[in-house]
């Protein structure tokens, strides 16, 4: 994203003076400059593209969660925001007023279906899912689970 994106953005989501978007901007691209969150053991989530000392463009990088219950409470999450538990790999593309797997972790259809699989292998408990034919459904088990019973999982 380039900084002119980021500042229409900026603008759109009613930052009004030019002189506040300007400020946000320069703060963000100083903490991206300056952040020890890309130093060697903590790379940084996004990759920063510079021209001399200025920040040019921030682009997203995919990082899929390494532990089950990273992703497990992301999926809770999303369900208590829809106010609903099923969910097929379609209606997660970002059209939906929740924020997706897909979309937090930068993961492709097909590496969040297959991380279900194995999330429905060791935790059958808390997740169903089907992947057929073209008829997919991640079915979380809220009436019987709840995201505290997802956190005991990170303990």
């Amino acid at each position: 994203m380039t900084q002119d994106a980021l500042r229409d953005r900026l603008e759109a989501d009613g930052v009004a003076s030019p002189s506040v978007r300007r400020g946000a901007l320069n703060a963000l691209c100083g903490l991206l400059k300056e952040s020890p969150l890309g130093v060697e053991g903590h790379p940084l989530a996004a990759e920063v593209a510079r021209r001399g000392r200025n920040v040019e463009a921030l682009t997203r990088l995919a990082r899929e969660p390494q532990e089950d219950w990273a992703l497990l409470f992301g999926l809770f999450v999303m369900a208590e925001a829809a106010g609903r538990s099923a969910f097929t790999l379609s209606s997660l593309d970002g059209s939906e007023p929740f924020v997706s797997p897909l979309e937090a972790f930068g993961m492709t259809p097909r590496a969040l279906a297959k991380r279900c699989r194995g999330l429905e292998a060791r935790h059958g408990a808390f997740i169903r899912c089907s992947f057929t034919h073209g008829l997919d459904e991640i079915r979380l088990l809220t009436q019987d689970k709840t995201l505290d019973d997802v956190t005991f999982l990170a303990e």
